[in-house]
């Protein structure tokens, strides 16, 4: 009977430190899994702004978030950072276009 006894108490006692151990685990995979979160958000900023400028890295970068070319990504991001100033420039593009078709129509005649 003494020998039962000790079985059990020797399998409660495994089982406990399965769970614990269980449970330790799920506590380093939570912390694993925020730290590779954390690391992936800030290394690649950090590696694309410090490559050479000519890359044009960050700006490659925010032009795949806007999932547009690098031109029209930078019209979009002027136009939001300062609409008013986009406008003028828009507006100057514009009548740039209109004078040049103008001097086309006139060198026609």
């Amino acid at each position: 009977m003494g020998e039962a006894v000790r079985r059990i108490d020797a399998m409660i006692a495994r089982n406990r430190t399965v769970a614990e151990q269980e449970k330790e685990l799920n506590h380093n995979r939570v912390a694993f899994l925020v730290a590779g979160m954390v690391f992936f958000a800030i290394v690649p900023g950090a590696i694309a702004r410090s490559l050479p400028v000519s890359w044009a890295v960050p700006e490659r970068i925010a032009a795949r978030m806007l999932g547009l070319t690098m031109w029209h990504a930078g019209e979009d991001m002027m136009g939001k950072y300062d609409p008013d100033a986009w406008n003028a420039i828009a507006k100057r593009e514009q009548e740039r276009a209109a004078t040049l078709s103008a001097n086309k129509q006139a060198d026609k005649q």
